[in-house]
């Protein structure tokens, strides 16, 4: 009987942040580059891109995150950023802004 050989490959951990109806959560990997218990969400409505910030807790704005995860049904409320569905978004950090940028329209 021939065998083929299986090689696996090393998958790099992905950077993503998932929403879903009341929570995002953050892959690993960008949870390891915010250095903070607290992070800062802000949108921008026109272009639907929301950033993600790591800030100290006396910050404006300053949300705890448990683990990978930030409760952020107030935030989706607020901004009309719909999430019935949980779905995972590319993020890319923005040297600029200082922060994850997920594109979510």
């Amino acid at each position: 009987m021939p065998f083929e050989v299986w090689e696996a490959q090393i998958v790099e951990n992905p950077l993503w942040i998932r929403l879903s109806k009341y929570t995002l959560v953050v892959s690993r990997a960008i949870r390891e580059e915010i250095e903070s218990d607290y992070i800062q969400l802000s949108f921008d409505k026109k272009n639907k891109i929301i950033k993600l910030k790591g800030v100290a807790a006396d910050e404006p704005g300053a949300v705890k995150m448990d683990k990978t995860k930030i409760n952020g049904k107030g935030f989706f409320e607020k901004f009309s950023i719909n999430t019935d569905e949980p779905t995972k978004y590319e993020a890319r950090f923005d040297e600029k802004e200082q922060g994850w940028l997920i594109k979510v329209g």
